[in-house]
This record gives structure tokens, sequence and C-alpha cells, in this order.
């Protein structure tokens, strides 16, 4: 019973180190709707890691602008695709907006108009997260908002080869 209980933890272990951490990625996010785009303001988004190859998404207290409380964007269990500098992500289809913290708002608009439908896009390192997402609220709102967080720029890491060229 003992040895059970030791493999069982050691197995747990080894999984649970395995999985990567949470990380929050802090950039700037611009929001444009029909053409008009608001000014960068300072946003964090959360990635879950589920395992190597999947992550939750989080944007939580989206506003549109300085004006208008959305709410939290989240969308559970995208793949990551590998890349040669970055990992992707994709998701297509609605989504359920939740409330966002009250501390910011009592009156959140993604609840009332969801589900929403999203096209989300992104790319991912350990550094970096680049992410657009499209809501086509054409039918319900006469709006397209498309919303950028951080910058499309990922660069190859250079190495230092200590040894001599011959």
């Amino acid at each position: 019973m003992k040895k059970l209980l030791l493999f069982m933890m050691a197995a747990v272990m080894v999984v649970a180190s395995m999985a990567k951490d949470n990380k929050d990625y802090s950039d700037s996010l611009v929001v444009t709707i029909n053409g008009d785009s608001t000014d960068p303001i300072a946003a964090t988004v959360t990635v879950e890691y589920i395992d190597d190859s999947h992550i939750n998404f989080k944007l939580v207290n989206f506003c549109l602008g300085e004006d208008i409380p959305v709410g939290n964007i989240e969308v559970n269990n995208l793949e990551l695709v590998d890349g040669s500098l970055y990992q992707t992500f994709h998701h297509e289809g609605e989504i359920y907006i939740t409330e966002g913290d009250p501390e910011v708002s009592d009156e959140w608009l993604g609840p009332i108009i969801s589900p929403v439908p999203i096209d989300l896009n992104g790319k991912i390192t350990d550094e970096k997260l680049y992410v657009t997402i499209d809501i086509d609220m054409m039918d319900m709102l006469g709006q397209i908002i498309y919303v950028v967080f951080g910058t499309d720029k990922f660069v190859a890491s250079s190495k230092n080869y200590p040894d001599n060229l011959v």
C-alpha cells in the first residue's frame, strides 16, 4: 500500500512539473469600431496552460474605449500549433461574455448581448502575445469591432557561439 501511494504521489509530481505556469501578458490594446480606432490602452491577458498544446484565454474587464464596459472574454481549450518563432491559436464561433469586476463597473454590456460571434487569432511565446479579435455585431448593434492586443513583431532569438570561426 505504501508503494502504491508513493508511486501515485510521484506520478502527480511528474504531471504537475510538465505543465507550464499560467502567464499574464501586459501590452497595449486598441479597439476599432467601424473603422474608428481608440488610443492604445494598457491591458493584461491571462493565458492558462492546460498542457503543452492547449490553453485558456482570458481578457478580463474588457471595455470599448473608456466609455463602454463589455466584460470578460474567455475562450477555453484553444489548441496551440507550433511554428518556427511562435505558437498560434484560433477560435471562430460564439462565446458568452461574462460580467467584469463590480469595482470597475456595475453595468456590463457583454452579458446582455451574448452570445457574441468572434474570430480570435493569436501568436504566443513565453515572452510575447499578439491577439486579434473580430467581433461582428452588425446585425445587433450595426458595428464591426476589431480588437488588437500587442504587436505582431516576433523576432528570432540570437545565439552566441563562443568558438572561433575558421
